[in-house]
């Protein structure tokens, strides 16, 4: 694998949207599309959030389709989006990508500048481009490409999030120096890949995937670093209280960290713990569980179980539980799957909707030794869970439900 390739997130369209939406000003991402129906969705999702909900000028540089479709399409499929109202107002701007990047010599990056400061000027919070490449690889300028890219900073120091359109065929015809460059010279790059069936199993992307956990469902998450499990079960507790649901956070983190991040991930913390829904603990990782009675009730699980499933039984509620039970040694392997079948495949199934993370970045290696301690282990996992999560580095990954 390319060093350029470990540096890019593949995800599906509504990963990407997620990305976008969490982008922060000065965000400067590169995106790589497969077709134009993709690019089609993705900017008729993100432009009426921008305009609408963020109160944001929105620049789109079109190059695979007209200004003209590009109205259409955003038209039909946001009828509640008064498209030429905008366009007259200035909160959406649309420019032909030939035109914006060979146009007037006085504009491109001066002219987005410039946008950006009257944004705030006027009131709006800010400037978002969705700027489409293509014309460079249609005027063979795409040395030219490399160097504007490379002149301009990986995050701008502008109330702007500027998002870089590459079609799929036109990112191919890069050498592997030139694609190393652009993905260096952006704060995120993102690879949207089209979503693949395989006989009966749906493969999907861990933010997209846990969004649709059906009630009572029981998930495992294997993940390799701690910032992508947290966003994952993050938004798992978030879809969880959208829906009305009382959810419990239990890890070793310290409490007041674990608001700080969830508020940083959109969730409204004092809203929800004000009226009874979001329960946060702070549990240390043990290394032994010896009977289903005495072990938790010695340290306290029991207390915080049963106000969660006592209270509310049957509503499919949300838990999460990040890796209450070491699983270094192979006497903590055997103690922590006797919890997962004697408490939380028992006790909770039928009651609860759970996420269970596991770190495995240390144990990788062994995992592929079918005959090794750790290797048997999540085996055994996957028989008792309904789905799995497995999220990799760099914000790749994929779930799927486990018939």
């Amino acid at each position: 694998m390319n060093e350029w390739e470990n540096l890019t997130i593949n995800c599906d369209i509504n990963d990407a949207l997620y990305h976008m939406n969490e982008a922060e000003y000065g965000a400067h991402y590169i995106i790589i599309y497969p077709n134009l129906a993709t690019i089609r969705q993705l900017y008729t999702s993100y432009i009426p959030k921008q305009i609408q909900e963020n109160n944001e000028i929105v620049l789109v540089n079109p190059f695979y389709e007209t200004t003209e479709s590009t109205r259409q399409v955003l038209s039909q499929r946001n009828p509640d989006l008064d498209v030429s109202k905008h366009e007259k107002e200035k909160s959406l701007i649309i420019i032909d990508s030939l035109e914006e990047y060979f146009g007037k010599p006085s504009e491109g990056m001066p002219f987005k500048r410039s946008l950006a400061n009257h944004a705030k000027k006027i009131g709006k919070n800010g400037l978002s481009i969705l700027g489409d490449i293509g014309a460079y690889p249609y005027k063979s300028k795409s040395e030219d490409l490399v160097g504007y890219e490379s002149s301009l900073p990986a995050k701008f120091d502008l109330p702007m999030k500027g998002f870089c359109l590459y079609h799929q065929k036109d990112f191919d015809t890069f050498s592997r120096e030139q694609k190393q460059k652009l993905i260096e010279h952006h704060g995120k790059a993102l690879n949207i890949i089209e979503k693949k069936t395989i006989g009966s199993a749906f493969f999907k992307r861990p933010l997209n995937y846990v969004h649709h956990i059906k009630e009572c469902q029981h998930i495992v998450l294997f993940y390799e670093e701690i910032e992508y499990a947290r966003v994952i079960s993050f938004q798992f507790i978030k879809s969880g209280l959208e829906d009305n649901k009382m959810c419990n956070y239990l890890s070793d983190e310290d409490v007041e960290t674990v608001k700080r991040e969830m508020a940083d991930n959109d969730i409204d913390v004092n809203k929800f713990t004000m009226n009874g829904l979001l329960h946060i603990y702070q549990f240390p990782c043990k290394t032994n569980y010896h009977t289903r009675n005495t072990h938790i009730k010695e340290h306290g699980l029991a207390n915080i179980l049963s106000n969660f499933t006592d209270l509310r039984p049957s509503q499919g509620d949300r838990i999460v539980f990040n890796c209450i039970y070491k699983i270094n040694t192979e006497e903590e392997i055997k103690s922590n799957l006797k919890w997962e079948r004697e408490y939380r495949l028992k006790e909770l199934k039928n009651r609860t909707t759970t996420l269970c993370t596991y770190p495995v970045e240390n144990i990788l290696s062994e995992l592929s030794d079918s005959i090794g301690a750790h290797a048997k282990w999540m085996s055994d996992l996957l028989n008792m869970y309904d789905g799995v999560i497995f999220a990799h580095k760099f914000w790749k990954g994929v779930a799927f439900n486990l018939d």
